[in-house]
């Protein structure tokens, strides 16, 4: 017969073994490049003819830099539907949130990670990361000496909107001339763009 010891302990193995497998199963279901919905996002609010609000929303199996990307892709989208050619990130804020959840408990922290345990308490940390900010557009040629906070919509469609699988540009809004459908060399890995045909 089992001692009570060790019929806790097989308990919490299984437990555990539970958590890992269903956070092996929601990483796969990252924030994909989309309007905003229940599972995050982007929208955009018009401030006035050249200025633009823009915020990103991923779920807690969503890398930042993948929101920052999907803020930075809205942006040249809406510059180059705008009739523009070049933005400036004016404002940018990062308002991410995290929670702490367990079976017994719940608490919000900051912080990543994933997950600890003691006694009969199993916990887990989610991040939510969450991207703000407000752009400037322009038209012409992006200066050789520009900041770092100004980007060629162009290039941006080429390179980021290249690394989504599945993305392809939204009406008003077409594929730079020289495009390549090379990813870039390294960056973290992008969701597929829901409802659209392979890239060419």
């Amino acid at each position: 017969k089992r001692s009570g010891l060790l019929a806790v302990g097989e308990i919490m193995i299984r437990r555990f073994a539970v958590i890992l497998s269903c956070c092996a199963v929601l990483a796969a279901c990252q924030t994909p490049y989309q309007d905003m919905g229940l599972t995050g996002g982007v929208k955009y609010t018009q401030i006035d003819s050249t200025t633009i609000r823009i915020s990103g929303r991923g779920n807690g199996f969503t890398e930042d830099a993948t929101v920052q990307n999907y803020v930075l892709l809205k942006a040249a989208e809406l510059t180059k539907r705008n009739g523009f050619d070049v933005f400036e990130v004016v404002n940018a804020r990062d308002v991410s949130r995290s929670s702490t959840v367990g079976f017994s408990t719940a608490e919000a922290r900051s912080g990543r990670g994933w997950a600890s345990g003691f006694g009969s308490l199993v916990t887990g940390e989610i991040i939510f990361p969450r991207e703000d900010a407000i752009i400037k557009m322009t038209r012409g040629t992006k200066p050789t000496d520009a900041p770092p906070n100004m980007f060629d919509a162009a290039e941006v469609i080429h390179f980021i909107g290249g690394s989504i699988k599945g993305y392809v540009p939204p009406p008003g809004v077409t594929w730079p001339a020289n495009y390549s459908p090379t990813p870039p060399a390294s960056g973290p890995a992008q969701a597929s763009a829901p409802n659209s045909t392979p890239v060419p």
